[in-house]
């Protein structure tokens, strides 16, 4: 029986306990449990490939030397000592001596987990502070790469106290509509949010919208921030938007720099809006809020949105999480929209 071949196999698609791979050897014809070796195999080729795909390191390197030769290296950092992979203990200074397991280490299978973890934070809801240099240099003549510096949407630049700039969307306004050149440079779509508990307005003075959105004390509040928010960021986008005149009319409005949300920019859809006009040219969801309750970026504060509910009201985003309105003199949150370039 030692000599003896299977000939004739049945193609098979699906394993399952029982199944068998024949195999051969000086003892004859011998079975190996098909569905656990290619189980097996399956889960060392994904390990091996997540692992690949993780570790991509363009961090320091250090060879033939017992001291850090270049700027200082902070806690925590990856990099290689004559070609083995190891990470910073403490902060290691320029000209620092390097000394294993004091203020360096060998890295771990353990300590690759950690890498994956640091190199990858862009796919995760890790939000974390940035500079406006680095979100800078990741628009590009081609568009927007938030990756060249491991920025991710829900990041945030601090702008003072009273507010930060949360980056919301990629290329939100580009390439115009029809003869209206609304942008035609790639951008940072951000959030202007003012601190909850610290920052309050008024959508009018009293409960009237009958001036429309353009006309309102929340949009001439908002446009008063500019010139602090440029301190921080640099200059801003200047680009028209279909803004309301009215409680039911629009028109495009010139050279404007930042404005309140429309409803549709957060639900993806206009939910207390009257009629068609509180949108404008702001129908397009957010990416920001594909990842993020609006709760988590507001800080848990109801904010002034600019679509119009009735004669007397505005919509806004509620701190219990829903949709609402409210009369237009009620006095709550600000977030308004700007484009970083």
């Amino acid at each position: 029986m030692a000599d003896k071949r299977i000939i004739e196999l049945e193609e098979r698609l699906t394993l399952s306990d029982g199944d068998y791979f024949a195999t051969d050897n000086t003892n004859g014809t011998c079975k190996v449990n098909a569905k656990i070796l290619l189980d097996r195999l399956s889960d060392d080729e994904a390990a091996i490939a997540t692992k690949a795909a993780k570790v991509d390191l363009t961090n320091i390197s250090i060879t033939g030397s017992t001291n850090n030769t270049g700027s200082t290296i902070a806690s925590g950092t990856f990099f290689y000592k004559d070609g083995t992979l190891v990470r910073a203990k403490t902060d290691i200074a320029n000209n620092a001596t390097l000394t294993l397991n004091t203020n360096y280490e060998v890295v771990t299978a353990g300590g690759l987990n950690a890498l994956n973890d640091a190199l990858n934070a862009q796919h995760r809801r890790k939000r974390k502070s940035i500079s406006a240099n680095d979100l800078r240099a990741c628009i590009t003549n081609d568009g927007v790469d938030l990756s060249i510096k491991d920025i991710t949407i829900g990041d945030y630049i601090t702008i003072n106290s009273n507010y930060k700039a949360v980056v919301a969307d990629i290329d939100t306004f580009y390439g115009g509509y029809d003869s209206y050149a609304v942008v035609n440079s790639h951008h940072i779509a951000m959030l202007i949010v003012g601190t909850a508990g610290s920052v309050t307005q008024k959508w009018n003075s009293s409960d009237t919208t009958s001036s429309g959105y353009n006309g309102s004390a929340l949009h001439t509040a908002l446009k008063n921030l500019i010139s602090t928010i440029e301190g921080t960021l640099g200059t801003l986008i200047s680009h028209q938007k279909l803004l309301t005149t009215a409680t039911s009319n629009w028109a495009w409005q010139a050279s404007q720099k930042i404005s309140a949300l429309t409803e549709s920019q957060i639900y993806g859809a206009p939910i207390w809006s009257i009629d068609g006009y509180q949108q404008g040219e702001a129908w397009k969801q957010l990416e920001i809020f594909r990842k993020f309750s609006f709760n988590e970026i507001f800080g848990n504060q109801s904010v002034w949105l600019r679509s119009i509910r009735s004669a007397s009201g505005a919509c806004h985003a509620g701190s219990n999480g829903g949709a609402s309105a409210t009369g237009a003199s009620t006095a709550v949150g600000v977030v308004g929209l700007v484009l970083f370039h």
